[in-house]
């Protein structure tokens, strides 16, 4: 069953906050608009970006997210 946006939402602000992810309000934005809304998929997304970030040393701005998604470098 499809989960209403406000629970996706705190869903996701829960995850990343666990993460220790900053998730400024227009990349979160960009996330629920370019990509499935389920929490299995929405988590994998995180843990993808979580390693990227901490690799790369980088924040999570929109064009970080979907070179890191993408792969668009």
């Amino acid at each position: 069953k499809p989960r209403a946006d406000q629970d996706v939402i705190a869903a996701r602000d829960c995850r990343a906050r666990a993460r220790g992810l900053e998730l400024p309000e227009e990349t979160a934005q960009y996330l629920l608009k370019r990509y499935p809304r389920d929490l299995p998929t929405l988590f994998a997304l995180f843990d993808t970006l979580d390693t990227a970030s901490l690799v790369e040393q980088r924040r999570l701005t929109v064009p970080f997210v979907r070179a890191v998604l993408d792969g668009n470098d």
